[in-house]
């Protein structure tokens, strides 16, 4: 059985993944979404130790194989990476809990050194650099990667939209994810699209969601562009701290397509209002409240406003008293 450990938001990875599925298409393969902090969480250990190959969807091949050989677990791990000091206790751990059935862990961003080569000493088949992409290293340990494959994933490394087959996937997945972020993340569906643009990359078959989401780019760019400049600083709940030298940036959309990049807005809202950007906007008819500061820890606070489970208005009214009363802290 081989298990391969992938992160869906890592588009990076598509054609990684493809060649990993055509070289061991001979065999009972399992893909497990997982990003690096949640590596050892007890749902996704409980899957990961799992060896009874009556468990798994693939019967028609299993029934094929001997047990001794559905029973090796063999884990490929495709673009998880450390981002912080708490991530690379975890990567550790899981490198050497999981030491012998680790075939191959390689990731296109370098990692620390002194982290990275702690780590070769222990297993050679980790592999991590930004000196080249994850398909052209799997290519010299004898995956297939034809040459579209190689320019299509040299051009979706650097975000290059004039490779017609980069820019397809570049836009379908970026589209996907500000879809995912306006309903508050359901990864289900980062990972549905990601699986969807790998079956398309093998079959040669275009599918019809992907294209979709790639014909949604250029309005939701366009979007992005009209509704950065519609940010009002007049809202009365926000009145004492336009007084004060503070002025919040407020939008409200009431109709809003799910392909509005609301992030994309805020952030460039903030240029102009720099303490605090507000958008609150409308989906299937539920409300949602998004906001920016480069001052305060906006994010910390929505989140605990939700948790008292208050309405738009009363937390805008909490928000603005953030804006008032915060005080900049010396470094």
């Amino acid at each position: 059985m081989v298990k391969v450990l992938y992160n869906p938001r890592n588009f990076n990875c598509l054609f990684s993944m493809a060649s990993i599925l055509l070289k061991h298409e001979t065999e009972p393969i399992l893909l497990m979404p997982i990003e690096t902090q949640y590596l050892f969480d007890t749902k996704f250990q409980e899957v990961l130790s799992k060896t009874n190959f009556i468990e798994f969807e693939n019967l028609f091949l299993n029934k094929f194989l001997p047990l001794s050989e559905i029973s090796k677990n063999k884990f490929i791990i495709l673009g998880l990476r450390p981002e912080n000091k708490k991530e690379e206790a975890i990567v550790a751990k899981f490198a050497s809990d999981f030491k012998k059935q680790i075939t191959l862990w390689i990731d296109d961003a370098s990692w620390k050194p002194d982290f990275y080569n702690y780590l070769r000493l222990e297993n050679q088949n980790i592999i991590a650099s930004s000196d080249s992409s994850c398909l052209s290293k799997l290519k010299t340990r004898g995956y297939p990667a034809p040459t579209i494959w190689l320019h299509a994933d040299e051009a979706l490394q650097k975000i290059d939209l004039r490779n017609q087959i980069a820019r397809r996937y570049a836009q379908a997945m970026i589209v996907n994810q500000v879809i995912v972020n306006n309903y508050q993340n359901n990864i289900e569906s980062e990972i549905r699209i990601f699986e969807l643009a790998v079956k398309e990359i093998i079959d040669q078959q275009e599918n019809f969601e992907i294209s979709m989401l790639a014909d949604m780019f250029i309005e939701m760019v366009a979007q992005t562009s009209i509704l950065k400049d519609k940010f009002s600083d007049t809202h009365p709940i926000f009145r004492k701290a336009k007084k004060i030298g503070r002025p919040v940036g407020y939008l409200y959309l009431k109709n809003m397509k799910c392909n509005t990049d609301i992030k994309s807005i805020i952030k460039l809202g903030l240029e102009k209002f720099p303490w605090l950007c507000v958008v609150i906007f409308k989906l299937n008819d539920k409300k949602y409240i998004h906001a920016k500061s480069k001052f305060i820890p906006i994010n910390d606070l929505l989140n605990s406003y939700g948790e008292l489970e208050i309405n738009a208005n009363e937390t805008l009214k909490l928000l603005s008293a953030e804006v008032v009363n915060y005080k900049i802290k010396n470094n």
